[in-house]
């Protein structure tokens, strides 16, 4: 069986060539119609909401015939359409990946616009008007379809939350709906859908934590020697080793274009980490074994490991299993980056991460982020117990959010005390305060109650 190719770009990379990029390059919606016509960023979750937006056009309702292109320009001005576009329906979301690429066909043609079949202006109206509209308008169907999937998100989100702790709730709707995620991990809608549900948290959920704990740790005078990462690193070093892990001189694996992992292992090298901690995807329940996953969609459970390069050991941390073992695939791959930069001998495990045990079907992931703060600093942020744990992730999205935006200032004393000061935010209805506080598990004891074979944990 053919080997998985590793992905060779920077793991903080965003993805080139987006469709947004394509949208923009070749269909830019004028800045004079993008305030008429689109939501602001800034607006709240609360507000984007409750926008107003056109119907979407059922597929069924949907005839390539209705679509023709022109090569004389639109002639409509910016009042017109704005009364104009509200009696288009969006086409659906197969329809206008077909419409891009025939728009894309008629702009090399020297086509200028595209007409489509407007509905009529009341329901005491039958008939409908042909409108010219310029190419862009394939760009505001596409942020207009977005609008209104993220709106039946957020509708489903806000119940959720609202059901869970109404404070948070009532906070989280005053934030704006297009906060920009830190090194680009993931949509803050995307974020709102995994946090504030009881949906599986992924990957982009548990860097977002990774980000903030190697945030704090940027922040310390003189360096500290833990490197923390997220989940990615795990995932691209399988893929690494399974690569080029025959690969004696390392040559294949110093070019192949991860300048993370060579910065990282440059400064293992000079002694600058001394200890690293990352959450791995893995397949729990396997006949064989737990396996390390390279990618997230074949796995159906999170752990953490730490490393002490100082020591050559490693310690391994699993929800379901206080007793766990590294699995032996991540091992290997760990001795084969190590040795890529200087640390020879092998990795051994010593003892378990301090992680709280599960009694639920997905909370590994909340669980493995917990275990991932534990290792920073134990004092700082305490196992979280096995209960409420709906509540625990509402806070903990919180306190990334407050991060993100600034909002916090975390002071550590000398005994390590954790103290948030939340911003005080001024708002149209009154003066806003939100305090952060997670709940802690009783004693930081383990909750040793582990279940058998689950689809994901």
């Amino acid at each position: 069986m053919e080997e998985e190719q590793p992905n060779t770009t920077d793991l903080t990379a965003p993805e080139n060539d987006t469709l947004e990029e394509m949208l923009c390059e070749h269909f830019p919606i004028p800045q004079s119609f993008i305030a008429l016509l689109l939501p602001a960023s800034s607006l709240s979750l609360e507000d984007v909401r409750q926008y107003k937006t056109p119907s979407i056009l059922r597929t069924s309702a949907y005839e390539p015939k209705c679509i023709t292109f022109d090569t004389a320009p639109s002639r409509l001005t910016e009042e017109s359409i704005k009364i104009l576009l509200p009696r288009i329906p969006v086409p659906p979301a197969q329809a206008l990946h077909e419409i891009f690429t025939w728009t894309i066909a008629a702009k090399e043609s020297q086509q200028a616009s595209i007409s489509i079949s407007a509905l009529p202006h009341s329901e005491n109206d039958s008939s409908s008007s042909i409108v010219r509209l310029p190419l862009w308008i394939v760009s505001y169907w596409f942020y207009i379809a977005e609008v209104i999937n993220e709106q039946s998100k957020l509708v489903r989100s806000a119940i959720w939350t609202n059901n869970v702790n109404p404070g948070i709730h009532k906070a989280l709707e005053k934030r704006p709906w297009k906060l920009t995620m830190p090194s680009g991990i993931g949509r803050f809608t995307d974020q709102i859908r995994k946090f504030c549900s009881d949906d599986w948290m992924g990957a982009e959920q548990l860097e977002l934590v990774a980000w903030m704990i190697q945030e704090e740790l940027l922040a310390k005078v003189p360096p500290s020697p833990l490197k923390c990462v997220g989940p990615r690193f795990a995932a691209v070093l399988m893929r690494l080793f399974r690569k080029y892990g025959d690969d004696p001189d390392g040559e294949r694996y110093r070019s192949s274009g991860q300048s993370m992992f060579l910065d990282i292992g440059e400064k293992i090298e000079r002694g600058e980490y001394t200890e690293m901690v990352f959450n791995v995807a893995v397949q729990y329940g396997r006949e064989d074994g737990t396996a390390a996953c390279s990618d997230e969609e074949a796995s159906n459970h999170w752990a953490t490991v730490r490393l002490d390069l100082d020591c050559s050991t490693a310690a391994y941390g699993d929800s379901l299993d206080a007793e766990a073992s590294m699995p032996d695939e991540l091992k290997c791959a760990l001795d084969w980056y190590l040795g890529m930069h200087g640390q020879l001998g092998e990795i051994r495990q010593e003892g378990n991460l301090p992680c709280t045990q599960q009694n639920d079907q997905r909370s590994c992931g909340l669980f493995a982020a917990n275990a991932l703060m534990h290792v920073y600093n134990a004092a700082l942020y305490p196992l979280l117990p096995a209960t409420n744990c709906n509540q625990s992730r509402l806070s903990l999205f919180t306190m990334l959010l407050n991060v993100i935006e600034g909002d916090v200032s975390i002071i550590i004393s000398s005994t390590t005390r954790f103290v948030t000061h939340c911003k005080q935010r001024e708002h149209q209805n009154g003066v806003h305060r939100l305090l952060v506080s997670l709940p802690l598990a009783k004693s930081s004891q383990h909750y040793n109650q582990p279940l058998t074979q689950l689809p994901r944990t």
